[in-house]
């Protein structure tokens, strides 16, 4: 049982919690508030932080290279991309206790980056449906992480 701002929050709800830099974070059950408000780190596994890094390093320097212009066909590159954002969300949840709702955005931010990257590549173009792909890709896994555990 978590007590927050003066009243039981029970194990499950959603709940809001006022930190001292004025920040609010929204924690989906009292084991993430726990952790936050002892100040335990939010690194669960120092491998999956570090395979999730070099991943998304991967994606920006091998995706600004000549040879990744068409590297997968059009129809394949959707599926591409659902698989690689889906597989972020499962290292970056593995990775880190985050929120449910950070753990989500964050794939989500990085598929939007990787479209705005492709503005300044020759040969690359941008694509709203390559982002909602991965979009789908992070619903999906995050679905298949929820009925895991």
């Amino acid at each position: 049982m978590l007590i927050a701002q003066g009243r039981r929050i029970p194990r499950g709800e959603e709940a809001a919690i006022t930190f001292p830099v004025g920040t609010w974070l929204f924690l989906r059950n009292d084991m993430d508030a726990e952790r936050m408000m002892a100040n335990q780190p939010w690194v669960r596994s120092s491998f999956w932080l570090v395979v999730g890094l070099f991943g998304v390093s991967a994606l920006f320097v091998l995706g600004a290279q000549p040879f990744a212009v068409g590297i997968i066909p059009s129809p394949f590159d959707k599926l591409a991309h659902a698989l690689l954002f889906g597989c972020l969300f499962l290292v970056l949840d593995s990775a880190l206790a985050l929120p449910l709702w950070l753990a989500l955005v964050t794939p989500l931010l990085i598929s939007a980056a990787d479209e705005f990257h492709q503005l300044f590549l020759p040969g690359r173009q941008p694509d709203l449906a390559d982002w909602w792909a991965g979009l789908c890709g992070v619903l999906l896994a995050a679905c298949w992480r929820h009925f895991r555990r």
